[in-house]
Formats: C-alpha cells, structure tokens, sequence
C-alpha cells in the first residue's frame, strides 16, 4: 500500500513546484542547468584530458606558492601513472591569479561554460575549461599541451 502512496505524493510535490521551491530544489535545478551548458564542452576534454585538477587555498596562505606546489605535485603524480594522458581543470573566468598560475605552468584554454548558483536564475557566472598534455613515463620528448610548460619539469 505505501508503495503506491509514496510515488503519487512524490510525483503531486513535483508537479506542484513544491519539491522545486526549496533549497534543496533549487540546487538541484541549478546543478542542472548548468550540466546542459557546460556538457559539451566537458565532455570533450573528458577523453583527451581524463585527470580533474581541483584545488582551493585558504586565503590567508594565498600569494606563498601553496597552490603553485600543489599544482606542481599533482602534475608529477599523474606524470608518473600510465595511460593519463591528460588534465583537465575549470576555473572562474573572473578569477585572473588562478587562470594566471594554470596558464604559467603549461594549461591552454580548452572551451567555456556558463555556472548558475543556486537562488540566481538567470545570471551565470563564465568559467574556462583549462587543459594540460602530460608526458607519459616513457616518453619525456612530448612536452604537454604548449610550448610554455614553464615549472612543469622540476
């Protein structure tokens, strides 16, 4: 009996608004909309650039290098894996030392995405699609995706 109650109640919220109106929902519709803007572009860099590099500094540590060296690291680890040809990082458009810091060690600009933040409905936030070739252990003559690769060989 109460499962054929549950989905009916369920299925009344969502054709209602209700589940939609609360944070949770609202989350949930952001998310969304911000999957369909971003997909396609993400999901080339998917199978080129297989490695997601996501960090965030504290901003009392900001400006000592921490995010430089983490970076650094996480380039050597996925270095020394077989078969990740790849990473691939997205960073706010708006946010010009973060975009400056993956530039300077050998990222290129792949594509952009919009975001949508739960609680705005129509204003997105523009984000870059970053990627780096990484040589694989065997093969040190390919040197990543440009000819920068400043601090990627330390």
């Amino acid at each position: 009996m109460a499962s054929r109650i549950v989905p009916s109640v369920l299925l009344r919220a969502l054709l209602s608004g209700a589940a939609f109106s609360c944070p949770v929902g609202q989350l949930a519709r952001a998310g969304l909309r911000t999957w369909r803007s971003g997909h396609a572009v993400k999901s080339r860099a998917a199978s080129g650039y297989p490695a997601h590099l996501h960090i965030g500094v504290h901003e009392d540590h900001r400006r000592q290098g921490v995010g430089r060296e983490l970076v650094l690291r996480f380039i050597e680890h996925v270095r020394t894996e077989e078969g990740i040809p790849g990473i691939h990082a997205s960073v706010v458009e708006a946010n010009s030392p973060a975009c400056a810091l993956l530039r300077n060690v050998g990222f290129d600009v792949l594509g952009q995405y919009g975001v949508i933040f739960p609680g705005s409905p129509r204003a997105s936030v523009r984000m870059l699609l970053l990627g780096l070739q990484v040589p694989s252990p065997g093969d040190p003559q390919r040197s990543g995706s440009s000819s920068r690769g400043k601090g990627v060989g330390r």
